[in-house]
């Protein structure tokens, strides 16, 4: 379950549940992303619940309710079971004068399975973030903990059980004029489990529980006040917990940023070039490859959005062969608007997954995959606190190999109660 969002974006967020494997970093959010700034002059102007200095906004949420026909993600027998994911919480804002904030969020969560009574489980996302936002320098010190039901990888389409930590702190500092410099770090932990338990043997999710490290610095351009552009290097490390994974590597990328944030234009683009090779012996192919994303939305009139997406990168794979595979994705939709309560999304992207090494399990090819995802959904606001969705995706994923393709449909509905629109805290990598 993913912290809610107010307004049309939660079309957005609950279309799929968040790409657990990926490689790098170049992903950038499918939607507009609030300044630190903007999100806290937000918080207070609402000024609604206090206990004492402490501006709560608590919230309510059914997610994810409804009916997987795979949820699995096999090829053949199917197992098909009705799910929900039920969350209810608060996120807080603690002014400490006026330029130092503490914020934090915590959404403990229930995932519930109709049929698959062993994949029940408690869960949930808790998030704490110091911030200092002074003229000319902005710092951020930042945790998460979450323990959610996640989609795997775009390999398996399976959904587990995925804990995160990540531990991250920014700085950013003007030095002249519209020319800044930041830099950042963050350490992360993933773990992955298999719930529910497949019915027969399936790739065991947890090879996929390793460490990641990752620093970034650059400098950043900002041409106008809605428009920026930066420059950065970037180096990563991962290791894996399980050495049978053999994907320990480390990653160095030179990447180039832009966005523009304009009331009827917005985009968002990280774009260049990533190499990464093979650490502690593992058998992890070198990989020179352009790698980035985008998302970019246009609104044709007030009711009327059209969006395009992408992305490129290597994700990590649960194949005995290969450690991991280079995913491209483009896709886009439009978002409508009828009045002040109907919304309307409809969405598709087609991605093709490229294996580097052919094993002999696949007949001696190099394996190729290809995923075509189309989807609608319909969002209704009951007052300015309740909204209901309902929202349909159907995957249908194809191979050069066979025994791989599969489809999988997920009908999902959504109740969410919020008392204020609620929102992660957290921020990723500029």
């Amino acid at each position: 379950m993913r912290p809610a969002a107010s307004g049309a974006l939660l079309l957005a967020l609950t279309a799929a549940s968040p790409v657990m494997g990926q490689a790098t970093s170049d992903r950038v959010p499918a939607g507009r992303v609030p300044t630190p700034a903007a999100s806290v002059h937000a918080d207070l102007e609402q000024n609604r619940y206090h206990l004492g200095p402490i501006r709560l906004f608590p919230f309510l949420q059914i997610d994810d309710a409804g009916y997987n026909n795979n949820v699995f993600g096999t090829a053949s027998d199917k197992v098909a079971d009705e799910t929900a994911d039920v969350s209810a919480g608060a996120r807080f804002l603690i002014p400490i004068g006026s330029k130092l904030f503490l914020r934090g969020l915590a959404a403990p969560e229930y995932i519930w399975y109709n049929h698959l009574a062993e994949g029940r489980a408690f869960g949930g996302n808790y998030e704490a973030q110091f911030l200092a936002l002074f003229n000319h320098l902005t710092l951020d010190a930042d945790g998460r903990d979450s323990r959610t039901a996640s989609l795997l990888n775009a390999e398996t389409l399976r959904t587990v059980l995925a804990t995160t930590r990540i531990a991250h702190a920014r700085g950013e500092i003007d030095v002249a004029g519209p020319l800044s410099l930041f830099g950042e770090g963050e350490a992360a932990q993933y773990r992955y489990e298999a719930n529910p338990v497949p019915p027969r043997l399936l790739e065991d999710p947890a090879i996929l529980d390793r460490r990641e490290d990752r620093i970034r610095g650059g400098f950043r351009l900002h041409a106008r006040e809605e428009t920026s552009f930066s420059l950065a290097a970037e180096v990563v490390r991962t290791r894996f917990d399980d050495p049978v994974q053999g994907g320990d590597n480390r990653s160095e990328a030179i990447l180039l940023g832009v966005v523009v944030d304009r009331p009827r234009v917005y985009l968002s683009l990280s774009a260049g070039y990533r190499d990464s090779r093979p650490i502690d012996a593992s058998r992890f192919r070198e990989l020179r490859t352009p790698t980035g994303s985008y998302f970019a939305s246009y609104l044709v009139r007030s009711s009327v959005e059209i969006f395009v997406n992408g992305f490129r990168g290597a994700e990590y794979s649960v194949s005995e062969t290969n450690p991991y595979y280079v995913a491209t994705s483009n896709g886009g939709g439009v978002n409508l608007r009828f009045g002040s309560r109907f919304s309307v999304r409809v969405y598709g992207d087609y991605a093709e997954n490229r294996y580097p090494i052919a094993a002999a399990s696949d007949g001696g090819v190099r394996r190729t995959d290809t995923i075509g995802t189309v989807g609608g959904g319909l969002q209704v606001s009951l007052g300015r606190r309740l909204v209901l969705g309902v929202f349909g995706t159907e995957y249908r994923y194809d191979s050069n190999v066979p025994g791989v393709a599969r489809n999988v449909f997920r009908l999902t509905s959504l109740i969410s109660f919020q008392l204020s629109p609620i929102v992660s805290i957290r921020g990723g990598l500029s």
